[in-house]
């Protein structure tokens, strides 16, 4: 099953899963990587690019298959989405504006999001968990990824 990952869950794996600690988490998301299980919206990319640091960068520059372009029936979607949410995207914040289009890569691919924000329980400002929980999509953390793959990290 793929999921589509977004930028914080990333970000997540490179500041709290180190790969000199946690080598497994990095060879499997790796192995996730290659087979394009774990994929995303090609403005995440672009987000990682600005702010994640060179490490993760060239780990997803190494994998650039992972970043779906945006189809017209995703882009369809993530107008649906803003239609529905206009709050998603907040100018002001200066965000890329990436959310909508994992949210509808998602849709379309028919596969759940792996976010790390948490739910706002505003709707007017909403993130991608309330967004995803409004619309009936799985919403998934890193750590919830590693469980349904059946990764077990054990000190030897």
């Amino acid at each position: 099953m793929p999921y589509v990952i977004d930028t914080c869950s990333f970000i997540e794996l490179k500041n709290n899963y180190r790969e000199s600690i946690f080598p497994d988490v990095w060879r499997n998301v790796k192995e996730l990587l290659e087979q394009k299980e774990l994929v995303t919206s090609h403005f995440v990319y672009e987000e990682i690019k600005r702010n994640a640091g060179d490490r993760l960068f060239e780990l997803i520059k190494q994998h650039d298959g992972i970043f779906v372009e945006p189809s017209e029936a995703i882009q369809k979607e993530a107008k649906e989405v803003l239609r529905q949410f206009p709050g998603l995207i907040r100018v002001q914040k200066r965000k890329s504006g990436a959310d909508p289009f994992v949210i509808a890569t998602a849709e379309v691919l028919g596969a759940p999001v792996v976010t790390e924000e948490k739910k706002s329980g505003d709707i007017i400002h909403p993130h991608i968990p309330d967004v995803c929980e409004r619309i009936g999509l799985k919403c998934l953390r890193l750590i919830d990824v590693f469980e349904l793959e059946g990764y077990r990290f054990v000190n030897q």
